[in-house]
């Protein structure tokens, strides 16, 4: 069975989705990230005794901090353009 949800993103965030990141839909955006985050904790899970400091977990990390950062930029900016 699916099941929906509603989530409001400001127009710039909206643009971002779809032009930046290259997704179709909001979506289709949010499938991609809860499925990067599931990949990796089952990853991790498979190997709890690896160390997080190899190089590829490193740049994996790294571009998820980066993303984070990005989002977390326009949701400021967002907030700020609506007061």
């Amino acid at each position: 069975m699916r099941r929906t949800i509603n989530i409001s993103v400001s127009e710039e965030m909206f643009n971002y989705i779809q032009q930046e990141a290259r997704y179709g839909s909001v979506s289709e955006y949010l499938r991609s990230l809860i499925h990067r985050e599931r990949q990796r904790r089952e990853d991790y899970a498979a190997r709890p005794h690896a160390p997080l400091r190899r190089a590829n977990d490193a740049g994996v990390f790294a571009e998820a901090l980066e993303q984070l950062e990005r989002l977390k930029a326009i949701l400021q900016k967002t907030e700020t353009d609506d007061d």
